[in-house]
């Protein structure tokens, strides 16, 4: 099992930051430039080669984004409708990861073919987003990080949704 540590900066024009080992060590980074429309973030190893790419579609039903690794895989990530709780699945090559969150989406599981391959906690009070990414099956280590970052987007756009 191996333990990510995300948090975000507090002003998020542009989103610069290290994604954190459980010795608190940078292991990859986050590079998110702003942009007046859509969702595009970008993530690094430690020798700055990209990894993947993260874009929002900008017309979809649901919240929807496309993955793409630097290993070519590719990942779509889609918001389902829920009346209470978030519940999202990620369509890989092979299968879905199936994202199912609490009722107060600070909690989420993923599973894969019912097999819970990673868990996803949000820091409660504090005035950055502040993640937690545990993973247990780390063939999906960079699946669930670029989970991570769409669970984060969507919250982000509720929480604009709730300010208008």
């Amino acid at each position: 099992m191996a333990t990510y540590y995300f948090k975000e900066k507090f002003i998020k024009i542009t989103d610069k930051y290290p994604i954190l080992d459980e010795d608190k060590n940078p292991v990859y980074y986050v590079d998110q430039n702003f942009r007046l429309v859509g969702f595009k973030v970008k993530v690094y190893d430690l020798d700055k080669n990209e990894i993947m790419t993260i874009k929002r579609k900008l017309i979809s039903l649901f919240t929807t984004y496309d993955i793409e690794f630097a290993n070519g895989e590719e990942m779509m990530v889609k918001a389902n409708l829920s009346l209470i709780k978030r519940s999202v699945d990620a369509v890989i090559k092979g299968g879905k990861l199936k994202v199912k969150g609490s009722i107060f989406d600070h909690e989420f599981k993923v599973e894969f073919d019912n097999e819970l391959v990673g868990e996803v906690s949000k820091k409660f009070f504090s005035l950055r987003d502040s993640y937690a990414l545990k993973v247990y099956d780390e063939q999906y280590t960079l699946h669930l990080i670029a989970i991570c970052l769409c669970l984060n987007n969507m919250q982000d756009l509720d929480e604009e949704d709730e300010d208008d």
